[in-house]
């Protein structure tokens, strides 16, 4: 079986042109995505996350990323694989305080039906 690149046609532009085109390509943000995935994958799950969240996080980012550069005035200041890891990082961050106060609150309805 013979596998096409998906950013081969992609591979002299900038971070931000490819950005750019991403706007109106769906191909481009497949390969944007393809392209940084496994990097920030690894990256989580250096952090402590499970393989599951790390790519469901990353899905979101994604989508954050698309979002963003939609808006007026958004200026790629660093390199696409470094903004994907700062979105991809923030998330986690979200994500373990969310279930950090989940367990506190658990376990805090737990203790108050004890008292009972």
């Amino acid at each position: 079986m013979n596998r096409v690149n998906p950013c081969a046609e992609f591979a002299s532009l900038s971070d931000v042109q490819l950005l750019e085109i991403m706007l109106t390509n769906e191909k481009a943000h497949s390969c944007i995505y393809l392209k940084h995935k496994s990097y920030c994958i690894s990256f989580m799950r250096s952090k402590g996350s499970s393989e599951s969240d790390a790519l469901d996080i990353y899905q979101d980012a994604t989508i954050v990323l698309y979002e963003k550069i939609q808006s007026a005035g958004f200026i790629l200041s660093c390199s696409l694989q470094t903004y994907l890891n700062s979105i991809c990082f923030n998330q986690l961050l979200c994500r373990n305080t969310s279930s950090n106060n989940k367990k506190i609150e658990l376990k805090d309805k737990i203790d108050e039906n004890v008292k009972n």
